[in-house]
């Protein structure tokens, strides 16, 4: 009796521990380091101590001009270069541009965008899509491609995504490109079409990925000027893997400066580092250093923290500190390329619990404030995410992205935007294991994610490649979006939080006035249309508000030709009440009420 008493309390402190693991708590971020992590080793800076000094001044933050200077010098230092082009893909890279195309299917209650049609790439396992809210407030999707020629495409929407009338196609030639990750900056915020694409991607000759090196795309949006520069190339016998890309595009125009980090391992897949590279000069040439982690660190997930002091990129990564024992990691490093760097223990698991393929999100606002840090990942398979209010201080663990702990799923993703009045200014979301449900959820830090929308998906996902979100702000209304590969991986779908199912023409002839009409039907529940006539070319825009004067949709928003046209409007996720919509054009402004009653 006495040897089952002692069996009964060893068991109900085994449960308690477990359970204690496995449930949500606020942790310091060195607790979860183990015994066999070897802390990083500070080693002597390249740069001049007087060179770090001025680079660290408050007004290296604020002085465009003086930013450049300095970093040209860092550049000189640190031997920015464009290396050789080993698979000549610049000889054989092949860009093309179509605009003002068809609307692609754009049917929000019935079914999602169909954004892409045919078969999405999945040799590479993972960062196979993209999704961005540019500062022009267009939104850019990226697609790679099965196969070979390596091939992705940028589709472009002027609208929330509704319709996807831009493409920018880009194919290297023989080879494969394994993965992809892009940044959307402006050059001039006054200037829509300085906006540029930077698509990062991995690309080998071979299908496994063995050799792999790293390139850039840079285009601007209206698909002119578009070149590729080579990043760099591994050491012999090994590849680059997991590209991550980032940029401080927030707080800079002309000046901005895009990062990208991979995993770079032997063609075995033994770990030799993490890469960070860092362009000055938008891609044309890099300078890069090999963080020496001394572990196995998988996935690395890369976001811009602006700070007082020195700006960094934090690093999200999987590490594997034994072969059942896998471990949540933020690796911190200075913007200018350095060996150095700190790391944040965030998570302490034991034997038998693994945190994989972990998501970063740092939301970009001023040196001064302290950084909201988001991490989502999986753990033994069920979506969580982590969160800290102090830069990494603090974090809260183990909180539940999913409805319990019973749901499966092997990828998560987040983003956020950087105004945070309102809040919702955060977003997660996974993908179920058999790819029946993406899910997203939107929330602020701290507190976590507060609004859920489970399985706004209408077509079945592949299990096998990550979806992706973002979020899409109009004025200070933030609304929810994501993309997702179909089963197979084939097509590339779209959906977001009040879209609206698109606009139509409705008549060829042109209208002698600018006219708004009465929605119908109305009262509606949920669906109404609302027909608009625009005399003349022009930009137009048609949202719509509450009594209180809440913006609540944009449901058309771009450059429109004289004509009559037609917008079916879904309003299905607001409450009953009355509503009033407004066009606006140059010379125009009308406004009607609508109501809906469920």
């Amino acid at each position: 009796m006495k040897h089952f008493k002692t069996f009964l309390i060893l068991a109900a402190i085994v449960f308690t521990c477990t359970a204690a693991l496995n449930a949500q708590q606020t942790v310091p971020n060195s607790w979860g380091k183990g015994d066999n992590e070897q802390e990083p080793v500070i080693q002597q800076e390249k740069l001049p101590l007087e060179l770090l000094e001025k680079l660290n001044r408050p007004d290296a933050e604020q002085n465009a001009e003086f930013k450049a200077e300095l970093n040209k010098e860092v550049d000189r230092i640190l031997g920015a270069e464009e290396p050789a082009d080993l698979y000549g893909i610049k000889q054989t890279s092949v860009i093309t541009s179509s605009f003002n195309n068809p609307p692609f299917n754009p049917e929000w209650y019935t079914s999602d965008v169909l954004v892409y049609t045919g078969a999405v790439a999945s040799a590479g396992g993972y960062r196979q899509l993209d999704l961005k809210r540019g500062e022009d407030g267009w939104m850019y999707y990226i697609v790679n491609k099965a196969g070979t020629p390596g091939q992705f495409s940028i589709f472009m929407s002027t609208n929330g995504g509704a319709t996807w009338a831009g493409t920018i196609n880009y194919s290297a030639g023989s080879g494969y490109i394994h993965n992809i990750s892009a940044v959307v900056d402006s050059r001039s915020n006054a200037v829509p079409d300085s906006t540029r694409i930077l698509v990062y991607f991995t690309f080998s000759s071979l299908v496994n990925g063995d050799n792999a090196s790293l390139y850039v795309l840079n285009v601007k949006r209206n698909g002119v000027g578009g070149v590729i520069s080579t990043v760099g190339n591994p050491a012999g016998g090994n590849k680059y893997e997991y590209v991550s890309a980032c940029s401080d595009g927030m707080y800079w125009e002309s000046a901005t400066y895009q990062h990208a980090v991979v995993r770079e391992a032997t063609n075995a897949g033994v770990q030799v580092g993490i890469r960070h590279f860092r362009t000055t000069n938008w891609g044309t040439t890099h300078t890069s250093a090999l963080l020496s982690t001394s572990n196995n660190d998988y996935y690395p997930s890369a976001s811009f923290s602006v700070e007082s002091g020195t700006d960094s990129v934090y690093i999200a990564v999987e590490r594997r500190v034994s072969s059942t024992e896998y471990e949540l990691r933020m690796i911190v490093t200075p913007d200018a390329p350095s060996t150095n760097f700190r790391v944040f223990y965030i998570t302490s698991a034991v034997s038998g619990v693994k945190y994989e393929r972990p998501a970063l999100t740092i939301v970009q606002q001023s040196a001064g404030v302290p950084k909201k840090v988001l991490v989502t990942t999986t753990r033994n398979r069920n979506p969580r995410y982590c969160y800290s209010a102090d830069g990494g201080g603090t974090w809260t663990i183990d909180a539940l992205l999913g409805p319990n702990t019973a749901q499966v799923a092997d990828y998560t993703i987040c983003n956020s935007d950087s105004l945070t009045s309102g809040g919702q200014y955060i977003i997660g979301g996974y993908v179920t294991d058999d790819g029946d449900s993406v899910n997203v959820r939107q929330g602020a830090i701290p507190g976590g994610f507060s609004f859920s929308y489970y399985k706004r998906n209408s077509n079945q996902s592949s299990g096998v490649v990550a979806p992706v979100c973002a979020i899409y702000k109009t004025g200070s209304t933030k609304y929810a979006v994501f993309g997702y590969p179909g089963f197979g991986p084939t097509n590339a779908y779209y959906n977001g939080e009040q879209l609206f199912t698109g606009v139509e023409p409705i008549s060829s002839n042109t209208p002698d006035k600018f006219s708004l009409s009465q929605n119908y039907p109305n009262p509606f529940n949920p669906v109404t249309n609302i027909n608009f006539a625009l005399p003349k070319a022009g930009s137009v825009k048609l949202v719509v508000f509450d009594m209180t004067g809440r913006e609540v949709a944009v449901l058309v928003n771009g450059q429109y030709t004289a004509g009559t046209y037609r917008v079916d409007y879904d309003a299905s996720s607001l409450a009953s009440g009355v509503y009033f919509y407004r066009l606006e054009t140059e010379s125009f402004t009308d406004v009607k009420k609508m109501m809906l009653i469920k």
